[in-house]
């Protein structure tokens, strides 16, 4: 049975009664990097205090809750509410004093702020006491957001996966560099061998011989001796030997050959680098999860590995805060959306509004449970059959079996029960959150039907 999360509660009832409350205290504050903004209202309308500046500092925030606890003394409000835009970092260390100091916190999307700016004054100017305003007013109109205080080991845990996402993406970068910067120009037959160079054996050759003409100075049977010496025995001697070929025959350019032959080196020395940092990263990620029952959990799901376990985690966050795994979907940003108005009725698409990571990490789960799962690979290939397969249907197949992962990640962290091809027994015990062979083939069909019509 789960937890009752008494904050996600509570955000609720304020949430649903906030536009009816004629006596509640609302607090927009405009956050900056040195001195930030806030905005006292009534949820009745009354402007309390339309320019208050507080520093972004001990001695600000000090200033600002004495100003609420002023308002709270002399109104004394049914409830005291503090809203914050969702930009930026500055907002975290305020949000984290507020909650400290027993003051509730809520967040306001910038895409709605963005949007109600303009119904303020019916001007598109923009300033730093008029943000401080436009939030106030979305908390009036119930257009908050939950804030969810990032508990232990999630915290933590989130840091470090964004830390790891960005690392991936510098990787990807060097690695495109010493394709398309290096090799193109020092030997740009190397590819026809290895695809990716980025593995161990391609960047062992890359790293002793960083040039063809380094490769052809030596004979095929040395060179052969010593990469599988500092590699892998067991690699194909027959890819080295025309690796070997290749580069007594290459047409690379021999000009500037000093410096491209230390971009080379540079360029792998930082991909391993990073691989490094990322190994030890995703050990400190584990030794934060030895407690965390869920990340083991989501690892029986096929397709979701160590890494994107960790996102999962991350990114949901305590599953106590979602009453359904439509929840799940919205904040991966895989629930559909459709522009209609009269007679015209548009595309239906997933709404790619939600968190980027979840998204992408159901996805790469879905694609590698098409192709080894038998129950989702046989899922897979029955959709294939339903319709003749057009340009992109197979993508939005995919996208169908990754948000049924997702829904089997919330059934799974819900109950605490591991994934098993056979859930005809959990189903009994739990039909609402673990209904995999109805439910699960449901959604997916909707949601096949609704991209492959």
């Amino acid at each position: 049975m789960s937890k009752v999360n008494t904050r996600r509660e509570y955000f609720e009832s304020i949430k649903n009664s906030i536009k009816e409350a004629q006596d509640y205290l609302l607090i927009g504050v405009d956050v900056a990097k040195e001195k930030c903004d806030a905005c006292f209202m009534l949820s009745s309308g009354r402007l309390l205090n339309k320019h208050f500046k507080f520093e972004n500092t001990k001695e600000g925030f000090d200033s600002l809750r004495e100003k609420i606890t002023q308002y709270k003394e002399a109104l004394s409000p049914k409830a005291t509410v503090v809203g914050v835009e969702t930009t930026g970092n500055f907002m975290i260390p305020l949000m984290h004093y507020l909650e400290e100091h027993k003051i509730y916190v809520v967040m306001v999307a910038s895409l709605v702020t963005k949007r109600n700016r303009d119904t303020l004054d019916l001007s598109w100017n923009k300033n730093d006491v008029k943000d401080a305003w436009n939030i106030v007013d979305c908390i009036k109109q119930g257009k908050i957001l939950y804030f969810n205080y990032p508990n232990v080991p999630y915290g933590d845990m989130r840091r470090l996966m964004t830390l790891y996402s960005r690392l991936s993406q510098e990787r990807g970068k060097y690695k495109v560099r010493l394709q398309n910067n290096v090799l193109c120009i020092t030997f740009p037959e190397f590819h026809q061998v290895f695809d990716e160079v980025s593995e161990l054996v391609p960047m062992t050759i890359l790293t002793r011989y960083p040039l063809p003409a380094d490769i052809a100075k030596i004979s095929e049977e040395k060179f052969i001796i010593d990469i599988v010496k500092h590699t892998d025995p067991t690699i194909k001697k027959s890819k080295l030997s025309r690796i070997h070929k290749l580069a007594c025959e290459s047409i690379g350019s021999k000009d500037e050959s000093e410096s491209l032959r230390y971009e080379t080196r540079f360029t792998i020395q930082r991909i391993n680098e990073i691989t490094q940092v990322q190994e030890d990263m995703l050990k400190k990620v584990q030794s934060l999860t030895k407690d965390c029952e869920d990340y083991e959990l989501l690892q029986t799901i096929p397709g979701v590995g160590p890494i994107l376990a960790a996102i999962m985690i991350t990114s949901i966050g305590d599953i106590n805060n979602y009453r359904s795994s439509k929840q799940i979907l919205k904040l991966a940003g895989l629930d559909l959306a459709q522009l209609q108005s009269g007679q015209f009725n548009g595309d239906i698409r997933i709404s790619r509004r939600g968190k980027p990571s979840l998204r992408s990490a159901a996805y790469q789960a879905a694609m590698v449970a098409a192709r080894n799962d038998s129950n989702l690979r046989m899922k897979y290939l029955n959709l294939l059959q339903k319709k003749e397969v057009l340009k992109g249907d197979k993508r939005k197949i995919i996208i169908a079996i990754a948000c049924k992962i997702l829904r089997i990640a919330y059934a799974i962290m819900k109950t605490k029960r591991p994934y098993n091809d056979d859930l005809h027994g959990l189903n009994k015990e739990n039909n609402d959150s673990l209904n995999f062979s109805d439910k699960m083939e449901a959604v997916v069909d909707e949601t096949s039907r609704v991209y492959l019509r």
